[in-house]
């Protein structure tokens, strides 16, 4: 199931992702290797046009070493198989970049200004492809190399400036870092949400459902806990424990009326709006929310469903927080769209399969069935009412018990020719009707009639008629029937004839 509308897919998360990792360790290695020669190469070219500026044959000869070293350890970055290497290879490349600085500024000493470039870019990319501790680290390994560096070379005198510059050039390094930490965050929550949503569609029961739900919730938000708040009915505004993630959230115990004056709960049902309350005791208090002991900071996150509010999910802190993550908090609000319809639709079909829906001769759905589906008819669906003729002869003729085997086998006929999502009544005692689903047109109704036709073998002689309705944009589903039911006898009057 797709998380409606978030796909990931926005200019922001690409970019992202192209510059701090993918999905496949390989391409991460490869893009890395080739963002590592471009920096060496614009090291390069700073060196080459800036470091030689200062003229001097020391000067130069530090331009020269440093070239020559960022241009053969670029080549090297875009000639080496970086989907064979392993991922630490990665980082070896920082490795070596500190140490190439700190042998140069050994080595050939120069003017600061020679290196500081070097460090900046160096841990720009290390912050690129690692965490933040990676960073500190190279850092850390850095100052430590400096330090043998100045004590070998003749740069003792600029030794706390350029130790000053490589903790500045750390500090650059971790904004990257930060925004990789953010990035695979980021791509983690929206996996963690598709798979959490493939999963509750293979839920059939709603209380494991709603479990489900509040387990999410809290994993997405870093919460404490969390229940989830069902209506009663559709459109009631009684709300009830359904489930719950946590130690107050596993046990049913909550039934509360959104209806008061003043009622939070009423106001989200109102509103559809989430709700976040950083000081819940004195604004529950004022507003009627629900509350349970330890509760400091919450989220109240309403469950739409087609409609109507479906219910709530409430998450809370025991610790006060004075916000939530703005794209965390997006992507509950997010999930909570096929989360309501999922929850409404486990509702639907928990009452449409209760006895109370079934007629207990033929197993097909019964006249109030027919009614729920025939409230939801669209424009452009179609009802077809079918019934047998001459039924009552043949039952008085050959008895109940025949009759009832007719009834059984007309039923069994019908339902093996309609499709899985037409619904199947029984109407009335010998009639039965048909709720195309929303997708059907003319061409489905003809075809569920020649089906019928060649399934039912007309025992004792007993054939069908058929009447069909199709909804128009200006009529309800009741004129519908109605229509449906002046075909039906129309045909039977031709019949007669």
């Amino acid at each position: 199931m797709r998380v409606a509308g978030f796909d990931g897919s926005a200019a922001g998360p690409r970019l992202a992702g192209w510059l701090f990792g993918t999905r496949d360790p390989a391409a991460s290695r490869k893009r890395d290797g080739r963002i590592a020669g471009v920096l060496l190469l614009v090291a390069a070219v700073y060196a080459a046009l800036v470091v030689g500026t200062g003229g001097g044959a020391e000067h130069r000869g530090v331009q020269l070493g440093l070239t020559a070293a960022y241009t053969m350890s670029a080549t090297v970055c875009f000639l080496l198989p970086w989907r064979a290497l392993p991922d630490w290879a990665v980082q070896a490349v920082a490795v070596w970049w500190v140490l190439l600085l700190t042998l140069a500024e050994g080595i050939l000493g120069g003017a600061l200004g020679a290196y500081v470039v070097g460090y900046v870019l160096v841990f720009v990319y290390t912050g690129m492809n690692s965490r933040p501790r990676t960073v500190l680290a190279l850092g850390a390994l850095a100052e430590l190399m400096l330090l043998v560096a100045a004590g070998a070379g003749s740069q003792r005198s600029d030794l706390p400036v350029l130790a000053a510059s490589v903790l500045v050039a750390v500090g650059i390094g971790q904004l990257p870092a930060l925004a990789v930490v953010r990035s695979r965050r980021t791509d983690e929550l929206v996996d963690l949400v598709r798979q959490s949503l493939d999963e509750l569609s293979a839920v059939d029961v709603e209380e494991d459902a709603a479990n489900h739900v509040a387990s999410l919730a809290t994993r997405l938000l870093d919460a404490d806990e969390a229940v989830v708040l069902l209506t009663e009915h559709p459109g009631s505004t009684t709300y009830v424990w359904h489930g719950g993630h946590g130690a107050v959230g596993s046990r049913a115990e909550l039934r509360t009326e959104a209806a008061q004056d003043r009622s939070g709960l009423e106001a989200l049902a109102r509103t559809g709006r989430t709700m976040f309350v950083a000081d819940v005791t004195p604004a529950a208090a004022a507003s009627h929310l629900p509350t349970w002991p330890g509760m400091a900071s919450a989220l109240y996150l309403p469950l739409p469903g087609e409609g109507s509010l479906v219910g709530v999910v409430i998450v809370w802190w025991t610790t006060p927080r004075p916000g939530v993550d703005s794209f965390s908090q997006r992507l509950v609000e997010v999930m909570t769209v096929p989360v309501g319809q999922t929850l409404q639709g486990l509702r639907q079909a928990k009452r449409l399969e209760s006895p109370a829906m079934r007629d207990p001769l033929t197993g097909v759905g019964n006249r109030r069935r027919f009614d729920l589906a025939l409230t939801d008819l669209p424009a452009g669906g179609t009802v077809l009412l079918f019934d047998l003729d001459a039924f009552a002869a043949l039952n008085d003729m050959y008895g109940r018990e025949t009759g009832d085997a007719v009834l059984r086998g007309f039923a069994d006929a019908v339902r093996q020719s309609v499709r899985q999502n037409d619904v199947v009544t029984r109407f009335a005692d010998d009639t039965f009707a048909v709720v195309l689903a929303a997708s059907a047109n003319s061409i489905a109704s003809g075809i569920i009639i020649e089906r019928l036709q060649r399934a039912w073998r007309s025992p004792q002689g007993c054939r069908f008629s058929v009447g069909v309705g199709v909804r128009t944009a200006d009529e309800s589903p009741a004129e519908t029937l109605v229509r449906a039911g002046a075909d039906l006898r129309a045909t039977k009057r031709l019949k007669a004839r």
